[in-house]
């Protein structure tokens, strides 16, 4: 969903502004693939770390996107150096982290780590014997 939210921000900036009907349409897309990313990413995030320590690494995930959120009301200031700017920021931003998250393990139908050496192993293969 993260590329997708990148995709539709890409495509908005080459639509005209003559075509306001496909304009919004891109951009409440582009905003409602994020919304997914970012409930679905919540989830992940608990099931990748360990028990014992699930809360405060998730607490400090959730630190670091609030330095995000600090950030976010001055991308707009970036339209005085080009209109397109901060939706292409967004997009390559969405896009990569769409990318990124198809390197993270599945943890579908598998049991959620209990220590550190469990979450480590989370995703790697077990050898044959």
């Amino acid at each position: 969903s993260y590329i997708l939210s990148g995709i539709a921000c890409l495509s908005f900036i080459f639509i005209s502004d003559d075509n306001g009907k496909l304009r919004l349409l891109l951009f409440l897309l582009g905003k409602f693939f994020a919304t997914i990313s970012y409930t679905v990413l919540y989830l992940y995030t608990t099931e990748m770390f360990p028990t014992n320590v699930r809360h405060s690494l998730l607490a400090t995930c959730s630190m670091f996107g609030r330095f995000g959120s600090m950030v976010a009301p001055q991308i707009p200031l970036l339209v005085k150096v080009w209109a397109s700017l901060p939706l292409l920021l967004f997009s390559v931003m969405a896009c990569s982290s769409g990318l990124l998250c198809l390197l993270f393990p599945e943890t579908n139908n598998v049991e959620l780590p209990d220590t550190i050496e469990e979450a480590e192993a989370l995703g790697k293969k077990k050898g044959t014997t």
